[in-house]
């Protein structure tokens, strides 16, 4: 084990929720033994009390932040929505929302699919 364990590791080991090399650690080492004994006290003294009120312009600024972020997550799923609807509506058609579908054509690299797509091409120019 490495010189002391974290302030997380003798936490988990204050409720008893630790592997054994930390608890032995901390058997043979006063300093660990001092800041777990100061953390079961936290522990103690949090668990006898109710927590105090939040005060209130620190309320009205977590209601406001939350507010705000509602807001955000409303705004980013209207887009979200528009943008799905605009694809929905792009595959239906030849065309896409902004020219040929691309995502939809199939391609056809061979030298007879190349000429087809130009003889296509000249047929849309001519027609």
């Amino acid at each position: 084990m490495r010189e002391h364990p974290t302030t997380d590791e003798l936490a988990e080991l204050a409720l008893g929720e630790t592997a054994a090399p930390v608890a032995d650690h901390v058997a043979g080492c006063a300093d660990c033994q001092a800041e777990l004994a100061a953390l079961a006290e936290v522990s103690s003294l949090l668990e006898g009390e109710d927590p105090p009120p939040i005060p209130e312009a620190v309320a009205a600024r977590l209601q406001a932040t939350l507010a705000e972020e509602v807001e955000r997550e409303r705004q980013g799923q209207a887009f979200e929505d528009q943008r799905e609807a605009l694809l929905r509506a792009s595959k239906r058609t030849e065309l896409g929302t902004f020219g040929p579908n691309l995502a939809t054509e199939k391609k056809d690299f061979s030298p007879d699919g190349r000429h087809a797509v130009a003889a296509r091409n000249r047929a849309r120019r001519q027609g």
